[in-house]
């Protein structure tokens, strides 16, 4: 979970903490054996701290050490192999690294920097020297109230000449601190999704990535409950039949999923029992049956006969994220009842993007070959 950051444009003249434009620093320079150094120069600063995805204590930082120059520095590791997230926290006001380019921009802003560690070889989300799909942007008027919004769509290399091919659909969701550009410009969706499909490991599909957030006006009568349904319909009545009018896809839910983490992740869970008729597999990020509700919320499509048919049931869940209980629940309600179904529980993960990745990795070559599966656990 990320630190919330307050990006303040002018932080020389603000501030006085970061180097002036002249100064030639190197952060964060990465190491031959997989360790960071990260360095910012805050002369007047009384505590800098780093706080970065890897650290698995909830919440809990590095701490930097300042020399006679005024340069702070730590050197942390080694880390492990991916795209992994950080903020440096300054007298506990959270800046970006004035010398990283690379940022993660989420909901309310600027949220962190981005740094690859690299692998002993290529990894499953870099971007690599094959063929590229297309991620196309999307505006439409909200016909349930929530104004002007946008949608993403992955269509995959070939999609322009295979004229005559009708593609499965995702729907992907996002987290409560992103927007519907998350998965492609920090969870890298559209990259990990050619490089599985350039090594024949999935199978071509539409991937479509709505807002998940409710952006009505507020409304003196209105309930939580009923903004929450509104996102809901906002994908049932408008995101899906513009994909379905725009692109080549097929209609049976045997070939749609409906898949997303964190807050995504609890939508993907509900929107996907409530509308099993139009997706036929979910995926569950880092979430779950969350509270007496949740629970419910399962047990009763359970009865209704809603996932007789369903095709993939997957979960995934980090052993290090602060918030395991809900997908536990899930779990234990879904073995109960019988119902097949992947659970994975990876070892030293937590609630981030990291994971995230490697969750999506993971779920797209088991999609759309439901013969193939039955309830496994590991």
């Amino acid at each position: 979970m990320y630190i919330r950051l307050y990006f303040v444009l002018c932080l020389t003249m603000a501030l006085n903490f970061a180097q002036s434009a002249g100064d030639a620093l190197k952060s964060p320079e990465v190491h031959s054996d997989r360790r960071v150094t990260f360095r910012l120069k805050a002369p007047k600063a009384s505590t800098v701290k780093l706080w970065g995805d890897w650290i698995t204590r909830f919440n809990t930082t590095e701490t930097l050490e300042k020399n006679e120059a005024g340069m702070w520095m730590v050197t942390v590791g080694p880390l492990p192999p991916g795209k992994h997230s950080y903020v440096f926290v300054v007298d506990g006001l959270a800046l970006v690294d004035p010398n990283n380019s690379a940022l993660a921009v989420g909901r309310e802003g600027i949220e962190a920097n981005l740094i690859g560690v690299p692998g002993n070889g290529p990894m499953f989300d870099d971007e690599r020297n094959v063929p590229h799909g297309t991620v196309h942007i999307h505006w439409y008027y909200s016909s349930v109230g929530l104004g002007h919004r946008r949608f993403l769509v992955y269509t995959p290399p070939g999609y322009v000449t295979e004229r005559r091919t009708r593609y499965p659909i995702l729907v992907l969701l996002h987290g409560s601190g992103s927007t519907e550009t998350g998965w492609t410009a920090v969870g890298s969706a559209n990259l990990i999704a050619d490089n599985l499909l350039a090594e024949r490991r999935m199978r071509p599909m539409l991937i479509v990535m709505p807002n998940g957030h409710n952006s009505a006006s507020s409304e003196p009568d209105g309930s939580p409950a009923a903004h929450a349904d509104r996102v809901e319909q906002d994908l049932l009545r408008d995101v899906i039949p513009l994909v379905e009018s725009l692109y080549r896809s097929e209609r049976r839910p045997e070939y749609r999923a409906i898949a997303g983490a964190s807050m995504g992740g609890y939508q993907a869970l509900a929107y996907g029992l409530r509308q099993t008729e139009r997706f036929g597999n979910i995926g569950v990020f880092s979430a779950g049956a969350h509270g007496v509700e949740g629970g419910r919320r399962v047990v009763d499509a359970v009865a209704a006969g809603k996932l007789k048919h369903i095709g993939l049931f997957w979960i995934g869940i980090g052993s290090r994220d602060p918030l395991p209980k809900d997908a536990q629940a899930l779990d234990a309600i879904l073995v109960q009842h019988k119902v097949p179904h992947q659970y994975n529980v990876t070892p030293d993960e937590g609630h981030t993007w990291l994971f995230w990745r490697r969750c999506l990795a993971d779920f797209l070559p088991q999609l759309f070959r439901h013969q193939l599966f039955r309830h496994q656990r590991r």
